[in-house]
């Protein structure tokens, strides 16, 4: 009986032609409402990127430049350059570090109900109050 339904099952995929799976399995374009009008998933994507992009950004150059500090203290206090301690570089790296993660709870935010989009939600690929596609 079972081997039956399986073999039927097998039957029905086999005769459902290429083009007609590809139909089902397309994704759907999308458009979301949203205070300014309406956009797609394609238009949610690239702002996401974006203000990924911005805050991966300012993280980066805030530790390149607390590292920079770091080195340069290292090496002013080793060969004794002129009595320099060297704490404003890293000082600036700490401010820039700090912009950034100011950044990112200011404009890391889903496009459609401008929720945080946090680093740690379950699933990345979907905002988690909305559901809207932001990858």
């Amino acid at each position: 009986m079972e081997l039956q339904r399986f073999d039927n099952a097998i039957r029905k995929v086999l005769s459902v032609s290429k083009e007609e799976l590809l139909k089902r399995e397309a994704p759907q374009k999308r458009t979301w409402k949203r205070k300014g009008g309406q956009v797609t998933d394609e238009e949610i994507v690239q702002a996401v990127r974006w203000r990924y992009r911005i805050c991966n950004y300012l993280f980066r150059l805030g530790a390149i430049w607390i590292l920079a500090g770091a080195i340069i203290r290292f090496l002013a206090t080793r060969y004794d350059w002129w009595n320099w301690q060297g704490h404003e570089i890293e000082l600036v790296g700490f401010g820039i570090f700090t912009a950034g993660l100011a950044m990112t709870f200011a404009i890391y935010r889903c496009p459609v109900c401008d929720h945080y989009l946090s680093k740690y939600r379950p699933d990345k690929k979907r905002c988690a109050h909305c559901g809207a596609n932001v990858r």
